[in-house]
C-alpha cells in the first residue's frame, strides 16, 4: 500500500527506467534526455500536481534580474508562465518563479557532489 506521495513517484520512476534499460542507447544526450523526461513526467503529469496551482515541470534556464544564467537546468518546478526559447522545449523562468531545481543523473558518484 502506498502511504506517501514520494512512494508513488519512486515506483513510477523505477518502472519507467526499466523500459530505458532494455535499449542500449550510445548517444549520451538522448539517454540523458530520456531520464530527464521520466523525472518531468513523473512529477508533472503522473504525480498529481494540482493544476489549479499553476505549477509545471520544465527544462530550461534561470533568469536573475534579466540576466540569463548559462547553465541549462534539467528540470525545474515552476509557477506561472515562462518564456519558451524558440521552438525548443526549453523555457526561461525568472528565479522568483522557480520553486525547485532537479539535476538528473543516471549514475552519480559521491566525489562529484562536493
Amino acid at each position: 500500500m502506498i502511504s506517501k506521495a514520494s512512494e508513488l513517484l519512486e515506483l513510477f520512476i523505477k518502472e519507467e527506467t526499466k523500459k530505458l534499460e532494455g535499449i542500449k542507447m550510445p548517444h549520451m544526450p538522448t539517454l540523458g534526455s530520456a531520464y530527464e523526461e521520466v523525472t518531468k513526467q513523473g512529477i508533472d503529469k503522473n504525480f498529481s500536481i494540482p493544476k489549479h496551482l499553476d505549477l509545471s515541470v520544465v527544462s530550461g534556464f534561470v533568469s536573475i534580474g534579466g540576466e540569463l544564467l548559462p547553465e541549462q537546468i534539467d528540470c525545474m518546478l515552476v509557477h506561472g508562465k515562462g518564456m519558451r526559447y524558440g521552438l525548443t522545449d526549453q523555457y526561461i523562468y525568472d528565479i522568483e518563479n522557480i520553486l525547485c531545481i532537479f539535476e538528473v543523473k543516471k549514475k552519480s558518484q559521491k566525489s562529484r557532489l562536493s
